[in-house]
């Protein structure tokens, strides 16, 4: 079957298709195999892989037997791979070993997987630059273009001083670029709608970060729904967070997130983490093997300062997020202001019994973040990091939405809420966004919390491994189980 998905013009007149089949991850052969004769039997003709992927057999192998079968020919198919990061010092040798293994004669996209050379790559080990410029590399590409092997060449995560300089250089312009683009990277407008979708449903409850870089738009947003009369400030709901590079400079980020938020007060204003970094500039400071760089501030120095606040009236309320039951206690023990809150990852699959009743006892509300699993979350975890766990798939999950005419997402947040637990679903899908607050037109009844709450199951699905070597990181125990320690 040969479907028509469309194509965008190369600058060399050669044309890349539209739609294609990613392989990063596909590790596994069996599933890679299957999947890609799929794939190709609905009409996929364009295969994206790289180097580091390894795959590229599977992928030749699959494609040869296509070919030789008579169901399609070489010129039909558009196959994209990618110049390893520790193959800048040899590019002839990455180049012809990816035509090997693909089995072809020529690749009609070769890209620079990315501007940052290494002469080696591992996970425990870190990486090790080599600073050859990019045009030296380059040239070598431009080399197999012009002996036919490579049909078009790119670059892959480069940023714009980078494809400038690369530009003004090359004999051969780059033909592509290929880079992360989805609704978790800028797209502002996506955001601003699915923000205002949830106000005008009914939601007043909103749940941002420093971290999470949006502030700037919620608080723009809900100025001038207040300022339209649409509602009073004081009713909405704002949490923010400390970030973990904000323990050093606490009254910092406080005021920086006021101002951003355009709001003289903060509902609940919540330590993100406890794990506290140095600060490098509104990011996580990292050592020159990619390390974090601890800043071991203790916890009641931080809390501190949001008591001021708190004492201030600018932070209504105060709390921690992603502790254990070892540093709440620690926490609680030294402060002035108890915390009155705590968010952490809460659903189906990691109920976190034992530390709601623990919060309970010290009267620490509980906040469920990921009550439907994250399904969006691998756009951000990696590798090993990636607890492959699907609440929304549980049978249980899919019966009882079944049975009530409803989404499994929607039962998992209504199985929350009837545990006494607040709920902060996360989606940037207006159409989702709706459909997450009409939860409140039925109920579970006692025998099916109860059928939940015999779910033998107590897997965490963040792991927090960006701070695993952290002497304070919370959840150790989690991170030998998954083989990240």
């Amino acid at each position: 079957m040969v479907v028509d998905v469309g194509s965008v013009p190369l600058s060399n007149g050669k044309k890349l298709p539209l739609l294609g089949l990613g392989t990063w991850l596909a590790t596994d052969e069996k599933e890679l195999d299957t999947a890609l004769r799929a794939a190709i039997d609905v009409g996929y003709r364009y295969i994206d892989t790289a180097e580091i992927y390894k795959n590229e057999h599977v992928i030749g192998a699959v494609v040869e037997e296509y070919i030789k079968n008579g169901k399609l020919k070489r010129e039909d198919i558009f196959i994209t791979t990618k110049l390893p990061l520790y193959g800048h010092d040899d590019p002839e040798k990455y180049i012809k070993q990816s035509l090997e293994k693909l089995r072809t004669d020529y690749i009609d996209l070769y890209l620079i997987h990315a501007p940052c050379p290494f002469d080696s790559f591992s996970r425990e080990g870190g990486m090790n630059p080599v600073l050859i410029p990019h045009i030296e590399t380059w040239k070598v590409l431009e080399k197999f273009y012009n002996d036919g092997k490579l049909k078009s060449i790119g670059i892959s995560n480069f940023n714009e001083k980078q494809i400038q300089e690369l530009y003004d250089q090359a004999t051969i312009k780059p033909q592509n670029l290929q880079v992360e683009c989805h609704i978790f990277l800028k797209q502002k407008e996506l955001f601003e709608l699915s923000l205002r979708t949830a106000l005008d449903v009914g939601y007043r409850y909103i749940d941002t970060a420093a971290l999470y870089r949006n502030e700037h738009i919620i608080g723009a947003i809900i100025e001038e729904y207040i300022k339209n009369g649409k509602f009073k400030r004081e009713d909405i709901f704002i949490t923010t967070k400390l970030p973990p590079y904000g323990h050093q400079n606490p009254e910092k980020y406080i005021k920086q997130s006021l101002e951003n938020l355009r709001t003289d007060y903060i509902d609940l204003y919540l330590i993100h983490a406890p794990i506290p970094v140095e600060d490098g500039g509104d990011s996580m400071k990292q050592d020159e093997h990619g390390n974090l760089i601890p800043a071991l501030v203790p916890f009641i120095e931080t809390w501190k300062v949001l008591e001021k606040f708190y004492n201030e009236g600018k932070l209504k309320s105060i709390g921690i997020s992603n502790f254990n039951e070892k540093q709440i206690q620690e926490l609680y023990d030294q402060a002035t202001i108890k915390p009155q809150n705590i968010q952490v990852e809460c659903h189906i699959l990691f109920p976190q019994k034992e530390l709601f009743e623990f919060c309970k006892k010290l009267n620490i509300t509980f906040t469920a973040y990921a009550p439907i699993g994250s399904p969006g979350r691998k756009a951000v975890q990696k590798g090993e990091s990636f607890v492959d766990e699907k609440p929304m798939e549980h049978p249980l999950t899919k019966k009882l939405a079944e049975k009530y005419k409803k989404s499994p997402a929607q039962i998992l947040i209504r199985q929350i809420m009837q545990r006494g637990i607040s709920v902060i679903p996360k989606s940037t899908n207006p159409n989702r966004v709706k459909e997450n607050f009409n939860v409140l037109d039925f109920k579970l009844t006692d025998e099916e919390m109860a059928e939940f709450d015999s779910i033998k199951q107590n897997t965490r699905l963040f792991l927090f491994d960006f701070g695993k070597n952290h002497p304070w990181h919370p959840w150790k125990d989690d991170l030998k189980k998954h083989n990240l320690i």
